[in-house]
């Protein structure tokens, strides 16, 4: 029996951008992180930029599009574990925005990703270069912050590859085009039980207008941030 095919708008244009900014912008930092010349003036530069973008993400998290809302992709243990007996089952539920373990690896990469771009801002290399709020801590926490800032890109770096991975097979194995939806925002969709239809029949996070207020909000909120870190001295 033949089912019935559309393409349904998942990510809006924001979502899509935040995405491809913070990849460009974390593979900046590691090459100019590990470089053996010193760009780390670009490298304080990039990191204020993901800064902004990640304080964002997170408020947007909280006031943006359902879809990207924490709280309707979120799960807690007993989603987790039904969702993993599912898989295992052959049973592979279909959701149009994040599943349950993709929800656990954003949250997980937004929070480590924070807390990469916040240590950096306390971190030095004792010669030449300074964080903009190095002088801010103790020096016992500004040690403890620098040693998570040289550790944590090594197991960022392995999640990420985790991500990719998982990307991969729902590219090539499942024939779910992930890649092509977080580029014009569009997932095909047949007819049937689709776990978070509920986000895409009716935006329940407000009118237009209001996600349009919360959304210039979230946005100043964001540059006012940028502006700051930037007329701060390294």
């Amino acid at each position: 029996m033949n089912q019935t095919i559309k393409d349904v708008s998942v990510w809006n244009l924001y979502i899509r951008l935040s995405h491809w900014l913070m990849v460009l912008l974390f593979s900046g930092l590691i090459i100019t992180g590990k470089a053996e010349e010193d760009y780390m003036q670009w490298h304080f530069y990039m990191g204020y930029l993901l800064s902004a973008l990640l304080i964002a993400r997170v408020l947007y998290g909280f006031w943006g599009i359902s879809v990207a809302q924490f709280k309707h992709f979120i799960k807690g243990p007993v989603g987790l574990f039904q969702y993993a007996k599912q898989l295992i089952s052959g049973r592979k539920p279909i959701y149009l925005g994040h599943n349950p373990l993709g929800g656990v690896m954003v949250i997980v990469l937004l929070i480590l990703l924070l807390a990469q771009v916040m240590t950096g801002l306390v971190s030095s290399d004792d010669v030449f270069w300074f964080g903009p709020l190095y002088e801010w801590v103790s020096d016992d926490l500004q040690t403890n912050m620098a040693w998570w800032h040289k550790l944590s890109p090594d197991i960022l770096l392995g999640l990420i590859s985790c991500h990719i991975l998982a990307v991969m097979v729902h590219e090539f194995a499942l024939k779910e085009r992930l890649l092509k939806a977080m580029v014009t925002g569009k997932k095909q969709s047949s007819v049937g039980k689709i776990e978070d239809a509920y986000l895409f029949k009716s935006d329940s996070s407000g009118s237009a207008p209001k996600q349009g207020v919360r959304f210039l909000l979230i946005l100043s909120v964001s540059f006012i941030w940028l502006l700051w870190l930037w007329q701060l001295p390294i």
